[in-house]
């Protein structure tokens, strides 16, 4: 098992993670394997993580 020293900034970061694989998977109906095989897919689970990073500090996550 591993845990973390900052909680709020792994949970946030898993958050992240969910937030845009999830969604992108679900309306493609693919498996995260969708992001290695296409570009564009990988570039809006990025620009999704960053929204969702911006949300970070304001909800006091140093890692935001």
């Amino acid at each position: 098992m591993v845990t973390a020293d900052d909680w709020l900034s792994a949970a946030w970061t898993k958050l992240m993670l969910n937030a845009a694989s999830g969604g992108i998977c679900v309306i493609a109906e693919a498996g995260n394997e969708i992001f290695a095989r296409d570009s564009e897919a990988a570039e809006l689970a990025v620009a999704l993580m960053d929204e969702v990073a911006m949300v970070g500090p304001g909800r006091g996550c140093p890692a935001g």
